[in-house]
């Protein structure tokens, strides 16, 4: 609970552990000046930097800070990890979700904020006050200002929100939208492909397409394949719909598909296989040929398969 890495590979882990700390403060608190007092060494001393930690005002408003931002960011975490992620609706709850973080940025919101700090810090009988500070700060910011609470809107809540808006327009830029629409190719979403979008997916992917002149027909075939299947037995993800694009019949889509499958947005997968690697390859095994942790990745990652009866070679 107390290591730097939360989770590196599940950002919900984060807000659920924080929620976690904030609602058990005083339990925690206790158990780990315990730990402190009754053993020696290492424990001790690491119980002791924790305890230290938590007795520390300025942490208890980022706490409080990091776990309301986070907050909003849960759902829209948590739909990106799904193998099924819409892309375009991604996009779009990301552009949501940004848009609700910019509105955030009020005194108004930030008093929400500190008055829980100050009952934490209240039920924990530590008072609420900044560290000494000098005329010239040089290992963190130094503002101006009247009182505490001005001082950590500036340099906690304000800064940190404004990283997070960076970071959600960078990851999301506006015009790789356009290029998400491809999606609606997807068999089970042909219904949402009208004349517009189909005009734009031209615009946007003609570089790279391989014949841009049979686009439209080829679109239109694209259509009638699946037109007298029952929605119910459509592919409906990239990886499935790109078996039934054939490059000599649909070389124009069957690109896009593969395009789409190399976004970031679409690589949860790839991701998993990454977290899949972290739990196999430890300390233990770190002597494991290379054809082995190949064996042991592929079985956790299938996993629901029934390997049992087969001959491996």
């Amino acid at each position: 609970m107390f290591t730097s890495a939360v989770s590196e590979t599940r950002w919900s882990a984060r807000v659920d552990t924080l929620t976690n700390l904030i609602t058990n403060y005083s339990s925690i608190q206790n158990a780990v000046s315990k730990i402190e007092n009754k053993s020696s060494g290492e424990a001790k001393s690491k119980a002791g930097g924790h305890r230290r930690l938590l007795d520390d005002p300025e942490f208890i408003v980022a706490l409080c800070v990091t776990q309301f931002v986070l907050s909003y960011l849960n759902c829209l975490t948590k739909s990106l990890q799904n193998k099924d992620c819409d892309m375009v609706l991604a996009y779009d709850d990301a552009a949501n979700t940004l848009k609700t973080l910019r509105q955030l940025r009020t005194d108004e919101h930030f008093r929400k904020v500190y008055k829980r700090a100050q009952a934490i810090a209240a039920k924990q009988e530590i008072p609420l006050v900044p560290r000494r500070r000098t005329g010239r700060q040089v290992h963190r910011d130094n503002p101006t200002v009247d009182s505490a609470e001005q001082l950590w809107r500036t340099t906690i809540y304000f800064a940190f929100l404004d990283h997070v808006c960076t970071e959600m327009e960078r990851r999301f830029p506006h015009d790789q939208r356009q290029m998400m629409l491809g999606q609606n190719l997807v068999p089970s979403k042909l219904a949402n492909l009208n004349d517009t979008i189909q005009d734009e997916l031209l615009q946007v992917y003609s570089p790279d397409l391989p014949d841009v002149n049979t686009w439209e027909q080829e679109v239109t075939r694209w259509k009638v394949k699946f037109s007298d299947i029952p929605k119910a037995k459509l592919p409906g993800t990239l990886k499935s719909s790109l078996k039934q694009a054939h490059q000599d019949f649909y070389p124009n889509i069957r690109r896009i598909f593969v395009l789409l499958l190399t976004m970031p947005v679409t690589s949860v997968c790839c991701e998993r296989s990454f977290s899949g690697l972290r739990r196999l390859k430890t300390w233990e095994r770190s002597t494991m040929g290379e054809e082995r942790l190949c064996g042991l990745a592929m079985l956790h990652t299938h996993r629901d398969k029934d390997v049992s009866g087969r001959i491996f070679f």
